[in-house]
């Protein structure tokens, strides 16, 4: 996962960037996640890879400034693709308001490659509130709230 999602991510970045700064135009889109601000047992190089990714773009996005590249940090949350089945993750236990189409998180994107901006895009009104409520909820809460929605897996109660 480190390899794939932090040194691919950096050396793919890194060889496009610079033909396209020379040129004076092109676009970078890095899949990130709202796990990116996340932290939780079963998932760390996950979450940890992830905002490594967000990070990494945010500041390539300083270095590009005025060069007429744009990158991007795409941020999705739960999204129907073959992701889930392939590491094996039962979509049935995640609640189906919380799925987006593969289509909108692509639109979504494209409309801020279309604007030039944000530079880190989290597709779906109710994912953009998780994500600020997740920035300014200190870390001790989410710890809190983690540990009591895993305490409750274990007894076998249902969680929210």
């Amino acid at each position: 996962m480190v390899r794939i999602h932090v040194l691919a991510a950096n050396r793919l970045a890194q060889a496009a960037v610079q033909g396209m700064v020379a040129r004076g135009c092109g676009v970078i889109i890095n899949v990130s996640s709202v796990a990116s601000w996340l932290t939780s047992r079963g998932n760390v190089n996950y979450n940890a890879t992830k905002a490594w990714q967000r990070v990494f773009i945010e500041s390539l996005a300083l270095e590009v400034e005025g060069t007429g590249v744009y990158v991007q940090a795409l941020c999705p949350g739960y999204t129907h693709t073959e992701f889930h089945a392939r590491v094996e993750v039962d979509k049935a236990r995640i609640p189906d308001f919380m799925w987006m189409r593969a289509e909108d998180v692509v639109a979504a994107s494209l409309r801020a490659v279309n604007h030039k901006r944000p530079v880190v895009v989290v597709p779906g009104a109710g994912y953009r509130a998780v994500v600020l409520i997740i920035r300014f909820l200190p870390r001790w809460c989410w710890r809190l709230i983690v540990n009591v929605r895993r305490g409750s897996q274990r007894s076998g109660a249902r969680s929210p």
